[in-house]
């Protein structure tokens, strides 16, 4: 999947598409401040499609995480590595990862382990 620094639209299934889309549009953040300043109206007629500060934050948050599955699955899919003996490395870490984000007081961030943790097991189980 290639990275073009333009806005792109997620695949669910895909947690390293997520990660783009995140990565991509926290690149914007500041010309959505920007606009607010230049145009204070924009926020009232947007309504709730206009990101707040909060939303800015979670997806902070949330890009971090997605991040690690990002750089894990590419070297562990890459052709110029010697991937075979990383792959148990990879993989702890990212377990390790979703045991501390389990205790996080983040919503959010939870909501990821839930989902990964389900889509691990059923990968692992099946």
């Amino acid at each position: 999947m290639g990275v073009t620094g333009s806005v792109s639209l997620d695949v669910p299934t895909w947690c390293n598409s997520t990660y783009i889309m995140l990565d991509t549009a926290l690149k914007f953040e500041k010309a959505f401040k920007r606009m607010k300043q230049e145009d204070p109206q924009i926020e009232k007629d947007l309504k709730d499609k206009f990101p707040s500060q909060k939303d800015w934050d979670n997806a902070r948050a949330l890009s971090l995480c997605f991040k690690q599955f990002f750089d894990a699955t590419k070297r562990m899919s890459g052709t110029l590595y010697v991937t075979t003996n990383m792959h148990y490395h990879e993989i702890l870490g990212v377990l390790a990862s979703l045991l501390e984000w389990k205790q996080d007081m983040d919503p959010n961030i939870v909501s990821i382990v839930g989902l990964v943790s389900k889509s691990i097991t059923i990968l692992v189980c099946t």
